[in-house]
């Protein structure tokens, strides 16, 4: 055996003997989510209610178009007549 096989040999028992780290448990749940969502500044909440979805016109709807493969997608609004 080479010399440099034997030091690539200790190196690998070496890493192997470790004690792998201890899993961290998740206790996350709905009320405790996993994630904060930090406003910008200068950020307020909505002064106004929304409108009353019973009374919103829409003139123009638009219709998504899909198109893409293999994980890669793009989306494209096209106008429809409504």
């Amino acid at each position: 055996m080479r010399r440099h096989d034997s030091r690539l040999i200790d190196c690998v028992i070496s890493v192997l003997s470790r004690a792998a780290p201890k899993p961290v448990p998740h206790h996350h749940t709905l009320s405790q989510p996993p994630t904060q969502v930090v406003p910008p500044a200068g950020w307020r909440a909505r002064s106004t209610p929304y409108p009353d979805l019973e009374t919103v016109w829409i003139n123009t709807p638009i219709r998504q178009h899909v198109f893409g493969k293999a994980g890669a997608y793009r989306c494209g609004p096209a106008a429809t007549q409504g």
